[in-house]
């Protein structure tokens, strides 16, 4: 049974980290095991909002990580997922291609890992079933095309609960974000 965040990143692919908004600390947990991501050659895509405000000075700050050196690498590269709203309805076919495309441009550069983070928040809430089922799949389709590791993290405020079976029956791992590293639950 995997019980550390590296295990259970190293055997699955598409996981799930759920945790509360209420600290509005969710990456602390995640950047002690990003420096390590960065320092093995890894690069990130991270999907954000507008409101979040999540430039390179910000998240630099919020994970107490220097981001400028693998910034200009090349090795993160930021979506912002509003740039792919129309009418209040996400148009999640550009923001896959999107994400798709920043995966071809990391691994054109060589990096030896590639990691996508997405904040699973109202918006994507919001969406109808087939929507997120259509996501899911074509996500775990680019996630074993280009070899990518996809991590989820689920706001537990916001997540509806007609839609949390559909959101999290497409992982095999689900890690607990504490406030200072993550929780692998057994079953």
């Amino acid at each position: 049974m995997d019980n550390t965040y590296k295990e259970v990143i190293k055997e699955h692919a598409f996981t799930a980290v759920v945790g509360s908004d209420i600290y509005k600390d969710g990456f602390k947990p995640y950047s002690k095991y990003l420096s390590d991501h960065f320092n093995n050659g890894g690069s990130v895509i991270y999907i954000h909002s507008k409101n979040e405000n999540k430039g390179l000075d910000h998240l630099s700050k919020l994970l107490e990580i220097d981001l400028n050196f693998i910034h200009k690498e090349g090795r993160i590269i930021f979506v912002c997922r509003d740039d792919y709203l129309k009418e209040g309805s996400m148009n999640i076919i550009g923001l896959l291609n999107a994400i798709e495309k920043g995966l071809n441009n990391l691994n054109q550069k060589g990096s030896s890992s590639n990691q996508v983070y997405i904040t699973i928040d109202y918006l994507w809430c919001s969406m109808g079933e087939d929507k997120l089922k259509f996501a899911y799949n074509r996500l775990k389709g680019i996630c074993k095309e280009k070899n990518a590791t996809f991590i989820f993290r689920y706001i537990v405020e916001d997540l509806k609960k007609e839609h949390i079976q559909t959101l999290l029956m497409n992982h095999k791992a689900l890690l607990l974000c504490g406030i200072n590293d993550f929780e692998v639950p057994s079953p």
